[in-house]
């Protein structure tokens, strides 16, 4: 499941995305003729980690005559999504719908979307609210305040990190899912990025050229530092004291 999405499914746990659920459920909850002679296909529209698995599940909740999550769809081939649609034809009756997620604006139109909903970036202040619920569960009431203080001792980077390009601030959170004091090698952690499907390419670029230059663009913001050597002679970077702190091998 994707970044915000990992968070608790219930009601009072999803942040900033009212407008968006309602939205979606008024498309779903519908009904009219001209919808009843089709397929009536939503497609949620966003950039990975942006919460669609999340808003999808909401619907789900809801009863529906007939609903069919597709979730995180890639392909643009029509013909592979033209044999599923024809066989969807016949099963389907008024009031029945297909929500669809995916991160590609063409797939929404290869599938001929009824209605498409964009999602973008939560609020910084509703992006706080969720990063507190997670770095803070399970946590004693100590290691909560000292997470806290670490927090103001360090607005700087707080303001840094809000101001990172999204792509390039999806990667740096990525790296929370590592262990406090882990050594990871650099050309691993570009892999994870890569398999995330986290940087942005326009084909002229390496992908591995792309990491390593998000990399880089995040050591030099001092979001990673201390630089060391190895015994085999590579470079090691962590990130700031008072962070938890992560080791970064890089190769030559």
């Amino acid at each position: 499941m994707e970044g915000a999405e990992n968070a608790s499914m219930s009601k009072n746990k999803v942040y900033g995305r009212d407008t968006d659920v309602n939205a979606i459920l008024g498309r779903l909850l519908s009904e009219n003729d001209e919808e009843k002679s089709r397929l009536y296909i939503i497609a949620i529209v966003g950039t990975g980690g942006m919460g669609k698995t999340t808003l999808a599940q909401l619907a789900y909740n809801h009863p529906e005559k007939f609903l069919l999550v597709l979730d995180d769809m890639w392909t643009e081939d029509y013909r592979l999504w033209e044999q599923l649609k024809n066989t969807l034809n016949y099963g389907a009756v008024g009031g029945s719908r297909i929500l669809v997620t995916t991160r590609k604006d063409n797939v929404a139109k290869m599938m001929g979307t009824t209605y498409k909903h964009p999602i973008g970036e939560l609020s910084p202040q509703h992006a706080q609210v969720l990063f507190h619920q997670i770095a803070f569960f399970g946590k004693s009431r100590e290691q909560v305040e000292e997470l806290k203080e670490i927090e103001r001792s360090f607005p700087a980077l707080l303001l840094s990190y809000y101001d990172l390009p999204p792509a390039i601030k999806r990667c740096f959170s990525y790296c929370a899912v590592f262990p406090k004091d882990a050594d990871i090698r650099v050309d691993k952690l570009i892999k994870l990025w890569m398999a995330q499907n986290y940087l942005n390419s326009d084909g002229s670029k390496e992908m591995e050229t792309v990491g390593r230059e998000y990399f880089d663009y995040l050591a030099a913001g001092s979001f990673f530092q201390d630089f060391q050597k190895d015994d085999d002679d590579d470079d090691i970077k962590k990130r700031e004291q008072g962070y938890p702190s992560k080791q970064f091998v890089m190769p030559p």
